[in-house]
């Protein structure tokens, strides 16, 4: 459902800015799935995903500082 309700705004930001940039920004909400995952679900091995998820954050920033 939050998936769904977020297309609209996507398609929006997408038609007023740069490609890159909208996302970028979409694959920054990595975080916060692993917030959710651990508070709602209670999923273990935060530790391991973090690292993941951190360097996927980091590419987020090269892309949007250099792109």
């Amino acid at each position: 459902l939050a998936n769904a309700l977020s297309f609209g705004p996507y398609l929006l930001a997408l038609s007023s800015t740069h490609a890159l940039y909208v996302i970028c920004l979409k694959r920054s909400n990595i975080f916060f799935s692993l917030l959710v995952g651990r508070l709602v679900f209670g999923e273990d091995s935060l530790r391991g995903r973090l690292v993941g998820a951190s360097l996927m954050f980091a590419g987020v920033a090269v892309i949007s500082l250099w792109g």
